[in-house]
């Protein structure tokens, strides 16, 4: 019996999500307007200039994760 895939996306805001380390902060709607495709999934992002990391607790695979990188 083969698997079906199940596609579950998970905003930045999400409780599920522990950011840890660095300084993380949060930006709604500054991003809407750049780049060419679309404005951010509900409008938020997460970033840090720092050494820092998050966790995310799932049963699965694979995880397809999305970032910015802005210099």
């Amino acid at each position: 019996m083969s698997k079906l895939t199940r596609w579950i996306i998970v905003d930045d805001t999400s409780s599920d999500i522990t950011y840890q380390g660095g300084s993380w902060f949060s930006d709604v709607g500054n991003w809407d307007s750049v780049g060419s495709y679309g404005m951010p999934y509900l409008r938020t992002l997460h970033g840090t200039r720092s050494n820092a990391n998050f966790t995310f607790d799932f049963t699965g695979q694979p995880l397809f994760l999305y970032y910015l990188f802005d210099s």
